[in-house]
């Protein structure tokens, strides 16, 4: 996995490093121990470290090649720096946060990060174009990624026509694709967040071929969904927790299928007042 290589892993701490990895959930739970009980683990041989973890020695010494150490001595020369310039330069617990508080501090400055990155705002406007001008807009994502296509395939399928969404893995993909590609134009969506499930690649190299506009949401500029697509837009992800979060892809999800819904406002209002009909006629929802 190792680390995003718009850092500078020569100049980052233990902490910095985790942040920015590309580490998979069980390498994160095992930095997670070193990081919140680093007294305890500073001294402790790998296999110590392994027992504690409840994971296996080379997976430890797997986490040290991750975080770009040259050795697991490396990493824990690291712990221990990070114990001894740590205490007492600590904040007081009610001024730094929990752990939760903390991590919701570490998405709030993803998000002020990406409001800086939408400071023009042409990504957005470009890859609206793209899905607006599409008679079919095919939206992908597999394995973690399902959940941020179904979102946006929900909302763009109530402002528009002709939204199909696809979240297994396998040949149904391929043939999605095909059916959706007699379409004169066709633009295809991708949520492609990690870990990057391999068939994607394939998968955007295949829509490409048969002529399809290609949008792609990802984490990571260097990644290389970014460097087939059409339009890129960036999403960082939070890599303090387990599995990393999906607030900044959630906000771009929100953002572009306000932009498509921008383009055609009358189709739009249209489509929703007739769901609003429904909806009233038939008491789908709750009343406050």
């Amino acid at each position: 996995m190792g680390l995003d290589q718009t850092a500078a892993p020569e100049v980052l701490g233990l902490e910095a490093r985790v942040r920015t990895a590309k580490l998979t959930p069980a390498q994160r739970q095992i930095a997670r121990l070193l990081l919140e009980k680093s007294e305890h683990f500073m001294f402790l041989s790998a296999a110590d470290v392994a027992a504690e973890a409840g994971v296996s020695q080379p997976s430890v010494s797997r986490l040290a090649r991750a975080l770009d150490y040259g050795s697991y001595g490396e990493m824990m020369v690291a712990v221990r720096e990070r114990v001894q310039v740590g205490h007492g330069a600590r904040p007081p617990a009610d001024e730094a946060g929990n752990r939760y508080q903390k991590a919701i501090d570490d998405e709030v400055a993803l998000l002020h990060n990406l409001r800086r990155s939408l400071a023009e705002g042409q990504a957005i406007e470009r890859a609206g174009q793209l899905l607006n001008s599409a008679d079919i807009v095919m939206v992908v994502g597999l394995r973690i990624s399902a959940s941020l296509a179904q979102n946006f395939a929900y909302r763009l399928g109530r402002i528009r026509p002709n939204v199909r969404l696809s979240i297994t893995d396998g040949s149904q993909v391929y043939d999605d694709l095909a059916l959706a590609a007699d379409a004169p134009t066709k633009a295809l969506l991708v949520f492609a967040m990690p870990r990057y499930p391999r068939e994607l690649v394939r998968l955007m190299r295949y829509a490409k071929k048969r002529g399809y506009s290609v949008v792609v949401v990802t984490d990571n500029h260097a990644s290389e969904f970014a460097g087939l697509a059409d339009e890129a837009l960036i999403a960082e992800i939070n890599w303090g927790l387990t599995f990393g979060t999906h607030t900044a892809a959630t906000v771009i999800s929100a953002l572009l299928a306000e932009e498509v819904g921008g383009l055609r406002p009358e189709l739009m209002r249209r489509r929703l007042g007739d769901l609003d009909e429904v909806a009233s006629e038939m008491d789908h929802y709750l009343t406050d």
